[in-house]
């Protein structure tokens, strides 16, 4: 199950998840690549439609670097 929460905000950080990733993590949840793309579009649309200043981080792999 992929989704999103928002709560009445600011400002949006938003975990961008590079297909190779999202792909991976489709067949381990034995979920439909399709419909969490689609899921992903979706959020984007919001985002870009709620007018609120968004943070993009991408997610490229599973390594955990903060900077």
């Amino acid at each position: 199950m992929f989704g999103t929460i928002l709560l009445d905000c600011n400002l949006i950080v938003y975990l961008h998840i590079c297909d190779e990733l999202l792909l991976e993590q489709t067949r381990l949840r034995n979920a439909d690549f399709v419909s969490a793309k689609n899921m992903q579009k979706k959020i984007e649309e919001e985002i870009r439609n709620s007018g609120l200043d968004t943070i993009i981080l991408e997610v490229m792999d599973r390594k955990k670097v903060i900077k």
